[in-house]
């Protein structure tokens, strides 16, 4: 948060975080169908849920708050997926999101997971979704380091790739055109 609030000091900030471990863009994170939630993952549904009673809660609050980015970590648990069809998912979440959240051009940043030298078609898609859209923007995890065999980043790199993610929506936030 410190890199966004340096680079825009007048401007509030409330982040939105919806996560849950060991999940799969292929099942929990399905964005299915638009107004159809059984055809949706558990996960996709309780964040879209969750974006749309943050944005209420702020409302009541008195704030005039707009979605402006939104950061996606996410890929250990489809590391076995071929890197065409985790892209295509991954694009295909991509569009839901910005179709869900009302913006067509909402910044979105992807977040490389940690290269273990079993995650390479994960790591790929990542990567290829993010240069297929203009909007979208890619970190890197090189030079992470991990506090357990290759997976969770220790407290350093969860520093840097948050400095990484603030660096690269604000890039995207630029060059978004609305």
């Amino acid at each position: 948060m410190s890199a966004l609030t340096e680079a825009q000091p007048k401007q509030r900030f409330a982040l939105i975080k919806g996560s849950k471990g060991g999940t799969s863009l292929r099942a929990d994170w399905k964005p299915g169908l638009k107004g159809q939630p059984e055809t949706q993952g558990p996960c996709y549904r309780n964040f879209i849920e969750t974006i749309q009673l943050a944005k209420q809660a702020l409302k009541q609050d008195g704030h005039t708050a707009k979605l402006s980015g939104l950061i996606w970590h996410q890929g250990e648990s489809d590391s076995k997926v071929k890197t065409e069809t985790h892209q295509a998912r991954l694009t295909e979440l991509i569009s839901r999101l910005r179709e869900d959240t009302g913006d067509p051009n909402l910044p979105i940043v992807l977040g490389e997971v940690y290269d273990n030298e079993k995650r390479d078609k994960v790591r790929a898609a990542i990567l290829k979704a993010s240069q297929a859209d203009p909007n979208c923007g890619f970190v890197s995890a090189k030079g992470l380091t991990t506090w357990d065999p290759g997976t969770h980043f220790d407290a350093e790199s969860q520093w840097l790739l948050g400095e990484r993610f603030a660096a690269e929506i604000q890039k995207l936030k630029k060059g978004v055109t609305n």
